[in-house]
């Protein structure tokens, strides 16, 4: 089965997830009222939206677009190749939510001590993200999240993990490290878009395609980057880690099997996800990751 993780982006929210089958993203965010009225049972649960959050960085024109998505300033950055995380081994699934939840919370913390400075030497801010993981679909500001699911939502700067997805995962993967590491470092990298100007930019030219097709190649773009950024997190703590030639391999493998199976989908084929996260994992500089300027053969 193909499963679903992606980015939510706005113009309103935006939704981005990390395999095949791209969310639906809604037109615009549906209001979460402050004082809830009642609901029925089969009401999904509302996650409140934080506050005080920095806006996203948008492009006021053609010019600036073109700079987030080609000459980004992340783009000449490196990031630091001995970050000091203490990665442990976690069993997706029988853990409890709340294990779950606590320990991609200690990956966030390990995401933005690897991403923060190159993003402030770049000129951009970046807020931490919260993890949600849910046992049953939720309504968020990026709408409702389904299950087996995990999604950044830009509405609301924050990344969402459905409990039950690491059933889906490959049965000759299960156990092995860097399965959490590799998701939420997916949806990180959405999260790195989103605070450096790259996402809105993108989904500004998504939502003025004229064809799915054309939608389907801008989309391809932004997640198979958002690969490539999570193979430069992993790469960058790879040391503190003690990461075995066989864990590297798994990663590749996983996200060859994240690929769609369909050719012109949204997410990227399975070759595609593999060969973006493998140019992560090799490097340390966000300019490895120029997918909006490859060529269209190595986005499909």
């Amino acid at each position: 089965m193909i499963i679903v993780l992606a980015a939510l982006v706005f113009l309103g929210p935006t939704v981005l997830g990390l395999l095949g089958q791209a969310l639906d993203p809604p037109t615009k965010p549906e209001p979460i009222p402050t004082q809830p009225g009642p609901t029925q049972p089969s009401d999904p649960p509302t996650v409140p939206a934080p506050t005080g959050l920095p806006s996203l960085p948008a492009p006021r024109n053609q010019s600036e677009q073109d700079t987030f998505l080609l000459n980004n300033p992340l783009y000449d950055q490196s990031l630091s190749e001995s970050v000091d995380c203490q990665v442990g081994q976690i069993d997706l699934q029988s853990s409890s939510r709340q294990q779950v939840e606590d320990y991609m919370n200690g990956i966030v913390t390990c995401l933005m001590g690897t991403w923060s400075e190159p993003l402030s030497r770049a000129g951009f801010v970046m807020p931490q993200p919260t993890i949600t993981v849910y046992t049953e679909p939720i309504k968020t500001r990026c709408g409702k999240l389904p299950m087996q699911n995990a999604v950044y939502c830009s509405a609301d700067q924050q990344i969402y993990y459905a409990l039950d997805l690491a059933q889906e995962f490959p049965s000759s993967l299960q156990g092995t490290r860097f399965l959490a590491e590799s998701i939420i470092a997916h949806e990180f990298g959405h999260a790195v878009q989103a605070r450096s100007g790259i996402l809105v930019s993108e989904m500004m030219i998504e939502d003025d395609a004229t064809s799915e097709d054309e939608a389907n190649q801008w989309s391809r773009r932004t997640e198979l980057q958002a690969d490539c950024f999570a193979g430069l997190f992993l790469h960058s703590v790879a040391n503190s880690t003690a990461m075995t030639g066989e864990e590297d391999t798994a990663v590749r493998s996983l996200f060859y099997a994240l690929g769609d199976g369909q050719p012109g989908s949204d997410h990227g084929s399975p070759s595609h996800r593999e060969l973006w996260v493998t140019t992560g994992l090799n490097s340390n500089t966000p300019g490895s990751c120029r997918t909006f300027a490859a060529p269209a053969d190595q986005v499909e």
